[in-house]
């Protein structure tokens, strides 16, 4: 039998138990669920080993390949003692948070019908953990910015990095515990967890403890209260006038950014000669880095930008791990989201099909040889003066801790040219990329990899750390415009 095949009539079995134990799984439905759970783990593994640059032996990344070796022995663990859904969604979780690139990730198909939480929902605000919503209807004052200073005898940054690290986010970079801050106190039935019974607030120079109820609550009702705790900006697309000069907007790197890059080449001339020329990348997650490239080369020059952000690579390419899942979602690409990009497009990836093809065929691992490339982990250098450029103000580029893949590399290269970097930390991500999915055996979800290597990059890029950061709701436009003006000059 088939591992899909094997799947299904898991899936088959859990569905005739579920009838007869509504609660609680039966110990032959358990069963069913741990061995469910190894089958995806196992092809999600596999997934990372055959076709991830990391995995492959030749590049010789020791500290990915450990990595993943340790976190797939984290997982088995787990998965020996699974009971049910909620167990096996959360050895998925773990199994990709451990491989610590927020570019791969368990996605499932399924949610829990409700979750459980205190009332309380905590945020990650100036490196501490506090209150930003009390809607405890026992409660006799509010809670609400009172800092957390731990529960049930540990403190509350060891509480956090197990209950948010250890199945959310990458523990070592700030945004990501911010993103993630709520689940700190709330419960989505992972039964690797414990919850805490009594926690420890400070307010207003007082410390008490408070007794948790918890109680169930459905996704809806969570949500609202989640937005309060998560803050974000969202920049939107224009171009406009604000107080200090013109506030550029790009939320993504799609194609959304493609008219607001043509009317800052439209109207460079009078751009260039303002006091203070803002990018906006509040809630920008990726998407094309050429944007960015474009749109420096028109508001500084091209010749600025040749100058100040040479190709760190020198003559490292960028690999492509030859394997036959890459390749297809290569010709995938090519097909159906290629021509839509114009003919240099289709004809890049035409030629990388092939070239993936033929070293499949002579049995390399990559489509072209590795190459030693030293000065990879070479420290950031130094920003541009603005010797040469023609934008005669001060450039400020903006983030907030949404900032993740390309807008990394943008943030990156806006600091090379010398542009104050103000807001909120960025997330991190590292030198590998081209993204991908594929379903699990089991069909209760989706699995992710990584497909290409720039071997002269830096092995993480970011998090990026503002020169000066907001202290206020970064999702307050009007506020950080105000603040950005005075900040800037």
């Amino acid at each position: 039998m088939s591992v899909r095949g094997a799947a299904a009539g898991l899936l088959f079995g859990l569905a005739l138990a579920g009838t007869a134990a509504a609660q609680t799984p039966s110990d032959a439905a358990a069963a069913h669920w741990r061995a469910l759970t190894e089958i995806d783990l196992d092809a999600a593994f596999r997934l990372i080993r055959d076709n991830h640059p990391g995995a492959a032996p030749e590049l010789g990344d020791e500290a990915f390949q450990t990595g993943l070796a340790h976190a797939r022995e984290t997982a088995l663990a787990r998965a020996a003692e699974v009971q049910g859904y909620t167990g096996y969604a959360a050895v998925m979780n773990g199994f990709a948070t451990d491989l610590g690139d927020k570019h791969i990730w368990a996605r499932q198909s399924l949610r829990p019908a409700s979750y459980a939480w205190t009332g309380i929902v905590v945020a990650r605000r100036g490196g501490a953990w506090r209150v930003a919503v009390d809607a405890r209807p026992e409660k006799a004052a509010s809670l609400e910015g009172a800092r957390l200073v731990g529960c049930d005898g540990r403190d509350a940054d060891a509480l956090a990095k197990e209950r948010v690290g250890g199945f959310r986010a990458v523990w070592s970079i700030e945004a990501q515990r911010i993103q993630n801050a709520p689940w700190l106190l709330l419960d989505d039935g992972n039964p690797f967890l414990k919850r805490p019974a009594a926690c420890e607030f400070e307010q207003e120079g007082r410390t008490q403890t408070v007794g948790l109820e918890w109680r169930a609550a459905t996704g809806a009702v969570l949500q609202p209260q989640l937005s309060k705790a998560v803050s974000a900006g969202e920049a939107g697309f224009g171009v406009r006038r604000f107080e200090g000069g013109w506030w550029i907007s790009l939320q993504s790197l799609d194609d959304r950014a493609r008219p607001v890059i043509d009317e800052v080449a439209a109207k460079a001339a009078e751009i260039r000669t303002a006091p203070i020329v803002v990018l906006d990348l509040r809630g920008n997650g990726g998407g094309s880095s050429a944007f960015g490239v474009e749109l420096a080369s028109a508001l500084t020059g091209e010749a600025y930008v040749a100058r100040n952000l040479k190709a760190e690579a020198g003559d490292c390419p960028a690999l492509w791990r030859a394997t036959s899942g890459n390749l297809e979602a290569v010709r995938d690409f090519r097909l159906h989201q290629a021509p839509s990009r114009g003919p240099d497009t289709v004809a890049y990836y035409e030629a990388l099909e092939r070239e993936i093809a033929a070293a499949i065929e002579q049995g390399r691992p990559f489509d072209e040889p590795v190459r030693a490339c030293p000065g990879v982990d070479r420290p950031e250098p130094k920003p541009a003066s603005g010797k040469g450029s023609l934008l005669k103000g001060r450039l400020v580029v903006l983030t907030d801790n949404a900032c993740f893949s390309s807008c990394l590399l943008v943030t990156r290269d806006f600091r090379r040219l010398g542009a104050l970097h103000l807001g909120e930390a960025t997330d991190a991500a590292t030198r590998y990329m081209e993204v991908r999915e594929a379903p699990l055996p089991s069909g209760l979800g989706w699995f992710s990899t990584l497909q290409k290597v720039a071997l002269g990059a830096p092995r993480q890029i970011g998090p990026f750390i503002p020169e000066k950061a907001f202290g206020g709701d970064i999702a307050d436009t009007a506020a950080l415009e105000a603040w950005v003006a005075q900040t800037a000059r």
